[in-house]
């Protein structure tokens, strides 16, 4: 039995993460003014854990009190109900798939759909796709528990529900090792790849990322042909605390969303785009210096600057992508304390 992520991390402790939730929900907070909805009075779906940390977040922030939390990891059930901070968040112990299948919009007695806006947030720990390669054989496997998750959501989901996704994206570099594993992928995804990554020369570990969102994509635009609120793409991100993870999140909506998204923050609309969050580890007093001067790092040319003019503001040694990076998220950046509770 393998051991649960939550046993291998603390789920508070990924400053990545932590700058990707934030974003989150200030994009959220903007669509409900571009869209006209109110998020306080959605359902949110998750994976709490048990830390329940988005939980916690969205219900302080985005003030939603319908809380979903799902796991089917049996032998650990009383805990995941142990640490429900509140007692208005509902644990299934079961798997996603059922869930959906079950108990995501059924018909209520009166014979009416849910009409409930949702806001679902499926933080896969695992892999969309497997390879197995050995002697007897070499093949690309798909996670068909993930495939059936996105394809009820995308047929059971009405406008302005809001879906995201996240899946392990850490892979070796052997993944497409030689041209016969490469081809293999090809032929294996070819109804899930887009024109450009039927190429073989494109299939290499610098774009696994932007495959792996490709095949996602397509496998919704696959299925929504069933639905009349098609999925409309607001953001997609790359960060790596532990693991390299890949994040997608969208809106179901009937009409052209694009004029709408202009001026907020962080949103990628185009679907091949993927935002990397990446921030350097960082001392509480090189925090300080940093926030400090970030107008004017804010406004510098770094193309103008050499490392030692950079030091020589800073005080401090520091890898001027990781200072760029870090100007970029400054606001959203986590600050950890220990303390007596």
């Amino acid at each position: 039995m393998s051991i649960p992520s939550f046993q291998k991390i603390n789920y508070l402790l990924r400053p990545n993460k932590q700058i990707e939730r934030k974003i989150f929900i200030e994009i959220i907070r903007s669509l409900e003014h571009k869209f006209n909805f109110n998020i306080e009075n959605s359902t949110y779906i998750g994976m709490g854990s048990i830390y329940y940390y988005d939980f916690l977040l969205f219900h302080k922030y985005l003030k939603i009190r319908n809380l979903i939390s799902i796991d089917d990891k049996t032998q650990f059930k009383e805990r995941f109900k142990f640490n429900l901070p509140y007692d208005y968040i509902d644990f299934f112990n079961l798997k996603t798939t059922e869930f959906l299948s079950t108990k995501f919009k059924k018909m209520s007695s009166d014979s009416k759909i849910d009409e409930s806006n949702y806001l679902i947030w499926f933080d896969y720990d695992s892999k969309l796709i497997t390879k197995i390669e050995n002697i007897k054989r070499k093949e690309f496997i798909i996670d068909p528990s993930k495939v059936d998750d996105i394809r009820i959501i995308i047929n059971k989901c009405s406008e302005n529900d809001i879906f995201i996704l996240t899946v392990d994206v850490d892979y070796r570099d052997s993944f497409f090792l030689t041209t016969e594993l490469r081809q293999t992928f090809i032929e294996t995804f070819e109804k899930y790849l887009s024109k450009k990554y039927r190429n073989i020369n494109n299939i290499i570990i610098e774009n696994l990322t932007n495959i792996i969102q490709d095949v996602i994509i397509n496998i919704i635009r696959s299925e929504e042909k069933y639905n009349k609120f098609k999925f409309k793409k607001l953001f997609s991100f790359e960060y790596k605390d532990t693991k390299k993870m890949y994040t997608l999140g969208g809106i179901f909506h009937s009409k052209n969303i694009k004029r709408k998204m202009r001026d907020i923050n962080y949103t990628n609309l185009n679907e091949d785009e993927i935002i990397k969050i990446s921030v350097p580890n960082l001392t509480y007093k090189e925090k300080i210096k940093l926030d400090s001067l970030v107008k004017s790092f804010s406004e510098i040319d770094y193309a103008a600057k050499n490392d030692d003019e950079i030091h020589k503001i800073l005080g401090f040694e520091i890898d001027r992508n990781e200072l760029e990076n870090y100007i970029d998220y400054y606001k959203y950046y986590p600050q950890y304390y220990e303390g007596i509770i």
